[in-house]
């Protein structure tokens, strides 16, 4: 994670962001969980298995230059590029398989730009099948 240097104290950490992820899958996303999930400063988002964009931070939005209201009623196959939904479904595949994946690639997003982005995507489950995915995008050398 990427810390403001006048904002070190309120950054969340990655432990308090992965409780937050498992009281989500619980069902029992609190407050304060979600305070955790908003305020980091990673872009992320929450989706489910089909790739239903369930949530997603301030910083995600600004990634991908959509409103949240857009994002929302969308799936993250409509928000990429055909060029690279081949390896978003390698990457999601792995995730589902191996509960998590990272790797560096150019996603070329609908409105034309291309981001190298470093993408890390981990499965939380429940009862041993996957309940949920999230993602942390964070742009490299843009």
């Amino acid at each position: 994670m990427m810390l403001a240097a006048s904002n070190q104290a309120s950054v969340p950490s990655m432990q308090n962001l992965r409780d937050a992820l498992l009281e989500f899958a619980h069902g029992r996303y609190r407050v304060c969980h979600r305070s955790v999930f908003y305020r980091c400063s990673t872009a992320m988002d929450i989706v489910t298995v089909d790739g239903r964009i369930l949530d997603c931070n301030d910083e995600y939005l600004a990634l991908v230059s959509r409103d949240k209201s857009t994002v929302l009623k969308s799936t993250i196959w409509a928000l990429t590029h055909d060029e690279s939904k081949r390896s978003l479904t390698v990457t999601i595949s792995t995730a589902l398989s191996q509960k998590f994946a990272s790797e560096i690639k150019k996603i070329a997003l609908p409105d034309g730009r291309a981001l190298t982005v470093r993408t890390f995507v981990w499965t939380v489950y429940e009862n041993e099948q996957p309940k949920f995915m999230c993602a942390a995008l964070t742009p490299v050398g843009n």
